[in-house]
């Protein structure tokens, strides 16, 4: 009877179990899964396009990306970043998620209002307006894994992103089979993606402390301090994103649709080497944070070197990859009317190699939350590219747009790790490092 009252007691207690961090080694591995599958999985999308059907059609899609990105991007307020810096636990991950939706509902208003203002036919309004949305979903989703990421658990995140990969691209490709058209596509990704973050994505993040954490909806002012907190990187990262289709504008202007297509399918190129930037990054935020916060100088100059010297290695090894049978790969992906785009990946990649070394100083920035020096780097950038899309595009199309992503990789890697320099050595001029309190 006790031992039956027992077993009683103890079905009912609260079950408030705390998963146990993972190593920085297995959150890097992990990422690195996640990101692989996923954007494997989303590269996969422009071959489908180019195979089914024409280079004008790439660039349409390219296009609706290129329009709806920095409207997505600026609403982010880049909170994910905030959210895993946040060492103190300032906001809770209610306060970040509400805000974002807030952000993102504006951001669709603004997306309707261009489109309702443009030029486009209406298939091509519908589908940017589609994959808005698709892109609306995919920004709830990256808050939902940094509240995960903060407790250093990337196998949650790794299993969700696998899944948004594999079945999303499985509902395009199907649904372009079927319809020839890219909306019903489309529609097809965010069904998907609406079903994974309801059912996975947030119960995980509600659940990853040990406890069912309520997402309640934050008061006006925590509203207000988040944004006045993110609005400088919010602008900042919106330069980043409008400088990463700067190319497309101008060629979509110059040259038409099919160039954007070209381009866009060259740039799948540089997807490799962003997904191990990618997965190294986030797998390492959390724990370069935490080095920098206790001036422990030793371990965060360890995990620098070791971050550059894999990148710098595998977007060589990368670069060598395509100059020896960058041609056969095109032909395999794409169609063998594509080889045109092999020396335009060539030259991208060599600039994103360059690119690479200045990886770790956007971490630093982060950490140190110096989002106003940031800015400035991202302004030298885009001036920079401006000036080289005005010279370059029109004249020598492509090429010239691979030129001019090359030219504005190295700017950036320059300006960020000078900046970083500086702001890292006025932190340690600030208090002795971990190392001489001992």
């Amino acid at each position: 009877m006790n031992q039956a009252l027992e077993i009683k007691s103890v079905s009912k207690a609260p079950a408030h179990v705390v998963l146990r961090p993972l190593s920085l080694r297995s959150n890097v591995v992990w990422t690195g899964i996640g990101l692989a599958v996923y954007y494997g999985s989303q590269y996969l999308v422009l071959p489908l396009i180019a195979k089914l059907t024409d280079a004008a059609t790439v660039g349409q899609y390219a296009m609706g990306l290129a329009i709806t990105a920095p409207i997505i991007v600026f609403s982010q307020m880049q909170f994910r970043q905030l959210q895993v810096t946040d060492v103190s636990g300032e906001y809770s991950f209610g306060d970040y998620f509400w805000t974002r939706i807030y952000c993102t509902f504006a951001a669709i208003l603004v997306i309707l209002g261009l489109i309702c203002f443009s030029s486009y036919s209406p298939a091509m309004r519908l589908t940017v307006v589609l994959i808005a949305i698709t892109k609306a979903l995919e920004s709830l989703s990256d808050l939902a894994y940094g509240n995960i990421q903060k407790y250093d658990r990337m196998d949650k995140v790794a299993v969700a992103m696998c899944c948004r990969g594999i079945f999303s691209t499985l509902a395009f490709g199907a649904l372009l089979v079927i319809t020839h058209k890219l909306a019903p596509a489309v529609a097809g990704v965010g069904t998907v993606w609406a079903a994974i973050l309801i059912g996975y994505e947030l119960p995980n993040a509600r659940r990853i402390s040990g406890r069912a954490e309520r997402i309640t909806a934050p008061s006006s002012g925590i509203v207000q301090r988040l944004l006045r907190m993110g609005m400088v990187i919010a602008v900042t990262s919106t330069l980043v994103s409008f400088s990463g289709n700067l190319s497309c504008y101008y060629l979509d202007r110059y040259c038409g649709h099919a160039s954007v297509g070209l381009f866009t399918a060259a740039s799948t190129s540089l997807g490799v080497m962003a997904l191990v930037a990618g997965a190294l990054s986030q797998g390492t935020l959390a724990r370069a944070s935490v080095y920098y916060a206790s001036r422990d100088t030793r371990s965060l100059f360890g995990l620098f070197f070791k971050v550059s010297s894999l990148l710098l290695g595998v977007s060589l090894a990368f670069v060598v990859v395509l100059v020896l049978i960058g041609k056969p790969i095109v032909s395999i992906l794409f169609r063998p009317s594509y080889g045109s785009i092999v020396l335009p990946m060539i030259i991208m990649a060599a600039g994103v190699s360059v690119n690479m070394l200045g990886a770790f100083a956007v971490s630093i920035l982060m950490i140190a939350r110096r989002f106003n020096l940031f800015l400035a780097c991202t302004i030298a950038m885009l001036l920079t590219q401006v000036v080289a899309s005005r010279l370059l595009i029109p004249q020598y199309g492509v090429i010239g747009a691979a030129w001019t992503e090359a030219i504005r990789y190295c700017v950036a890697m320059l300006a960020l790790n000078a900046v970083a320099l500086f702001v890292f050595r006025r932190h340690l001029a600030a208090a002795p490092s971990a190392g001489e309190k001992e």
